[in-house]
């Protein structure tokens, strides 16, 4: 450590950032070094970066872009986490929104193929069912073209009447 500084191999593994990350983020100005030794071209990063490390990692496991992660970051050149951290917490809780959803369907999937497995192929089955009203029209091998597609589409969004 060089006056309290780590090098790029310690930052990465205090961090958990790879070394071709942390070089990423300095080149599109997410994570720019503290210091560039211009002898050997060695990165140094202080203690107070190891913040927005972990926070750009989390972004990154969010899949929030990283241009996203620095216009939401950089408020005057100054590093604005509560923006970042509410940002990432909408984006966890849509997430979490939508894996629920998707948990919920596959319980409903799971449900039906369980109930249709339970069934004896030889064993008549009888079910309620709710009452339905379909509409249906002979349909002729030279009608089904695009222009009839079109109708019928026109038919459901603006409804029989």
């Amino acid at each position: 450590m060089k006056n309290n500084m780590l090098t790029i191999g310690e930052f990465s593994k205090r961090t958990g950032c790879s070394i071709k990350s942390l070089r990423y983020y300095d080149s599109i100005g997410l994570l720019k070094p503290v210091y560039i030794d211009q002898n050997t071209n060695y990165r140094y990063y202080n203690f107070e970066q190891t913040r927005m490390a972990e926070l750009i990692q989390i972004c990154v496991n969010l899949s929030i872009p990283l241009k996203e992660v620095k216009d939401l970051a950089f408020i005057d050149d100054k590093v604005d986490y509560k923006n970042v951290i509410e940002y990432g917490k909408k984006i966890t809780k849509e997430r979490i929104t939508q894996l629920n959803e998707d948990l919920e369907f596959l319980n409903l999937l799971q449900e039906h193929i369980e109930r249709v497995d339970s069934y004896d192929d030889k064993e008549q089955k009888e079910f309620d069912l709710k009452e339905k009203y379909y509409y249906t029209a002979p349909l002729y091998e030279d009608e089904m073209n695009d222009e009839y597609y079109k109708l019928l589409d026109r038919l459901f969004e603006e409804g029989f009447s």
